[in-house]
C-alpha cells in the first residue's frame, strides 16, 4: 500500500524545488555574468595591444622628430660658429687696416 504524503511534507518538498530553482537561476545569471566579464577582459586585451602598438609608433616618431632637432641645433651652431670666426677675421683685418693707416 502507497504511504500518502501529508500535506506538510508536500509544502517542504515544494519550498526546497523552489529553493533549487532560484538557486539554479542564481548560476545560469552567474554563468552568464561570467560570460560578460570575459567578453570585457578579451576587449580590454584587445584595447591594451592596439595602445601599445600607438604607442611604440608615437615613441618612434618622436625619436625621429628628436633626431632631426638634434642635427638642426648642431647644424645652426657650425653656422653660427663659422660665421662668428668670419666676423672675428673682417674684424681683425680691418682693425690692421686701421692700426696702418692711423699709425703713419
Amino acid at each position: 500500500m502507497e504511504d500518502y504524503v501529508t500535506r506538510r511534507e508536500f509544502d517542504l518538498i515544494r519550498t526546497d524545488i523552489a529553493e533549487n530553482k532560484r538557486a539554479i537561476n542564481d548560476l545560469k545569471s552567474g554563468n552568464a555574468a561570467v560570460a560578460v566579464l570575459g567578453t570585457q577582459i578579451s576587449t580590454i586585451t584587445r584595447d591594451l595591444s592596439e595602445l601599445k602598438s600607438d604607442m611604440t609608433t608615437r615613441f618612434t616618431k618622436h625619436e625621429e622628430i628628436h633626431a632631426a632637432d638634434e642635427k638642426a641645433r648642431l647644424s645652426s651652431r657650425r653656422w653660427l660658429i663659422g660665421t662668428t670666426i668670419s666676423l672675428l677675421a673682417i674684424l681683425a683685418g680691418l682693425y690692421g687696416w686701421i692700426a696702418i693707416l692711423f699709425h703713419r
